[in-house]
């Protein structure tokens, strides 16, 4: 099954699959910077860690103010998926 470039893109990162804020895809692209640059960038990572944690954190707040005012979170994306 394939799906529109534009989809996909939107789904991944409007999902919990996001780059900026998935955990996992952080501290893989941490380990190979270190890997590459040794601790160069220690302080950015740093702060990455530090906007992840915040972003998620007002993630979940906003889900759960909306589910407790009756809103409805709308789809990541209005393009139609190709088959």
């Amino acid at each position: 099954m394939r799906h529109d470039a534009a989809w996909l893109e939107d789904y991944l990162v409007a999902s919990v699959e996001d780059p900026r804020l998935n955990l996992q895809s952080i501290l893989t692209r941490h380990f190979l910077v270190t890997a590459l640059t040794g601790d160069r960038f220690v302080a950015l990572m740093e702060q990455e860690y530090r906007f992840a944690a915040a972003m998620n954190w007002l993630k979940t707040f906003a889900e759960r103010a909306g589910r407790s005012r009756g809103f409805r979170e709308r789809p990541p994306c209005s393009s139609a998926r190709r088959g």
